[in-house]
């Protein structure tokens, strides 16, 4: 099926390997990921999927921490880092400058070079 709707879309609508799950069947995934498994059980399925945009920070430390609670997912295989939350600290000043924001639900998928491995 995703082979299909790939083909009757323009390349920047396919899905793509590395895509983000937002909703299915209109619930959205948040962080409960065993709702979205619910969902994959019945016949059809409608997701709304988001592409990453990856944007590369440099940061130091302010007193010891960079201001992320960070999570991850447990006896899975993953190759990133979920923020939870961001706390006051070196991303929450880069977030009052940039444009684009770091926020809840973001990835961290390399850190100095070195990105997760599955």
């Amino acid at each position: 099926p995703i082979e299909r709707y790939n083909d009757s879309v323009d390349f920047f609508s396919q899905v793509q390997v590395g895509d983000f799950i937002v909703s299915v069947n209109g619930k959205s995934v948040g962080d409960n990921s065993s709702e979205l498994l619910k969902e994959f059980g019945n016949n059809q399925l409608e997701l709304v999927v988001r592409h990453p945009i990856v944007v590369a920070l440099q940061l130091e430390k302010l007193n010891g921490s960079f201001g992320l609670d960070l999570t991850h997912a447990e006896g899975q295989i993953a190759r990133s880092l979920a923020i939870f939350r961001v706390l006051d600290g070196p991303v929450q000043d880069w977030n009052q400058t940039s444009a684009v924001q770091v926020k809840k639900g973001d990835r961290i998928v390399a850190v100095n070079g070195k990105s997760g491995s599955p």
